[in-house]
C-alpha cells in the first residue's frame, strides 16, 4: 500500500529505485543468472517478463482500489482526496497530517469532557432520586403538634427517649401528688406549727410548696440537681409579673428575675390558650428578658386570676437545649399544665392563693 502511494504521488526517487531494480533483474546480471540457472529458453524470457509486468499491474490495481476504499472511510472535517495524492500535493498532505493530529487531540479532550458530563448527569439523577425519597419520607414523618402552632419532628433519638420521659413524668406527678396531700394537711391545721388563719404563715407554707415543685422538676423530670435547670414562679403585682420564687436545681435562690409587663407575653398567651408554651416554638409571643437560658416553657395557672388576668405563672428554663429541650417539648405535648392545675386547685381549696399572696 505504501509502495502504491509513493508511485501515485509521482515520487521520483522511489520510481527510479523501483525501475532500476526491475531493470537489473530483467536485463542485468541477476536476471541473466536466473535464466542461465534454470536453463530457460530465450523464447520464454519474453513471456516471463510479460507475466511479471501483468502481475505488477494487477497488484497496483488492487492496491489502488484498496486505497480508494480506505480514503472513503475517512472521518473528520479534513480528508485526503485521490487527486491530491495523484498530483503529489505534499504540502497539503503535510497540513492534513498536522490537522488530523490536532483533531485526535480534540477528540480525546471531547471524550474526557463527555465522560465528565455523563458523570455529572448521573450525580444529578441520583440527587433527584434522593430529593424524591426525602419528599416521600416527609409524608410519613411523625411530628409532635405543639401549641400554639409548633411542630417538632420525632427523630430516632427522641423516640428512644420517650420511655424515659414517661417514667420521669410518672415519678414527678406521683411526688407532686404526695407533696400536695402533705401541704393540704398543713393548711388544715394538721401540720406542725401551721395555722389556717395565719396569712403570713400560709404565705410561707405556699412558698415551701412551690419550692418543692421546683425541686421535683429538676430531680424527677430532668435528673439534674445543679444549676442546669431553673424553675421560677411569678405573680401579678401592679401591672407586672414579678418574681415570687426561684428554684435552681434543688435549692431556693435569691436570683433576681426581670419583671414582665402585663400585656403581650407567653404568660398571657398561655392563659388564653390554657396550654403550656415552649419559647422556641412561640418566638412571636415571648417577652425579651435578655435571658441566658437557651429555652424555657411557660405554664399559667388559669384557675387563679385577678380581673380576668392570670395571677400566677410558672417557668422551667434550661441552660443546654441540646440536652434538655426534648423534655420541654414532651412536657408541652403531654399537657403538664393540666396535672399542675389539678394540684394547684387542691391547694387553693385549702388556702386562697390569690388572697394570700396578692
Amino acid at each position: 500500500m505504501f509502495d502504491v502511494l509513493l508511485i501515485f504521488r509521482m515520487d521520483e526517487d522511489y520510481k527510479r529505485l523501483l525501475l532500476g531494480a526491475a531493470n537489473v533483474f530483467l536485463i542485468g546480471g541477476s536476471g541473466k543468472m536466473g535464466v542461465f540457472a534454470f536453463s530457460i529458453p530465450k523464447e520464454r524470457t519474453v513471456l516471463l517478463s510479460l507475466v511479471f509486468v501483468v502481475g505488477l499491474c494487477l497488484g497496483l490495481a488492487l492496491a489502488f482500489n484498496k486505497m480508494k476504499a480506505l480514503l472513503k472511510e475517512q472521518t473528520g472535517k479534513h480528508k485526503i482526496r485521490l487527486l491530491d495524492i495523484l498530483l503529489g500535493y505534499n504540502s497539503f498532505l503535510k497540513d492534513y497530517y498536522e490537522q488530523r493530529k490536532k483533531d485526535i487531540d480534540i477528540d480525546v479532550k471531547d471524550e474526557t469532557l463527555a465522560a465528565k458530563e455523563n458523570d455529572l448527569k448521573r450525580q444529578e439523577k441520583e440527587l433527584d432520586i434522593q430529593r424524591k425519597l426525602i419528599q416521600e419520607q416527609k409524608k410519613g414523618i411523625l411530628k409532635l403538634e405543639l401549641p400554639e402552632n409548633g411542630e417538632h419532628i420525632l427523630t430516632e433519638s427522641f423516640i428512644r427517649k420517650i420511655p424515659l420521659f414517661v417514667n420521669h413524668m410518672c415519678k414527678f406527678t406521683s411526688d407532686v401528688d404526695n407533696l400536695t396531700t402533705d401541704f393540704c394537711m398543713k393548711f388544715n391545721g394538721e401540720g406542725e406549727g401551721e395555722s389556717e388563719g395565719d396569712k403570713n404563715k400560709n404565705a410561707k407554707c405556699l412558698k415551701g410548696y412551690f419550692a418543692g415543685i421546683g425541686m421535683y422538676v429538676a430531680n424527677d423530670l430532668f435528673g439534674s440537681s445543679n444549676d442546669e435547670v431553673r424553675t421560677h414562679f411569678r405573680i401579678l403585682e401592679n401591672g407586672k409579673y414579678v418574681q415570687y420564687a426561684v428554684i435552681l436545681g434543688s435549692k431556693i435562690v435569691d436570683t433576681k428575675l426581670s419583671d414582665v409587663p402585663q400585656g403581650k407575653s407567653l404568660i398571657e398567651r398561655s392563659f388564653v390558650l390554657q396550654k403550656s408554651l415552649v419559647a422556641s416554638m412561640n418566638p412571636e409571643s415571648k417577652y425579651n428578658t435578655n435571658t441566658k437560658w437557651e429555652d424555657y416553657i411557660t405554664i399559667t395557672y388559669y384557675s387563679l386570676k385577678v380581673n380576668d388576668s392570670p395571677f400566677l405563672s410558672m417557668g422551667i428554663s434550661i441552660k443546654y437545649a441540646e440536652q434538655f429541650q426534648d423534655m420541654l417539648y414532651f412536657l408541652s405535648y403531654c399537657k403538664i399544665e393540666e396535672f399542675l392545675n389539678t394540684f394547684i386547685q387542691r391547694i387553693d381549696g385549702k388556702c386562697d392563693i390569690v388572697k394570700t399572696l396578692h
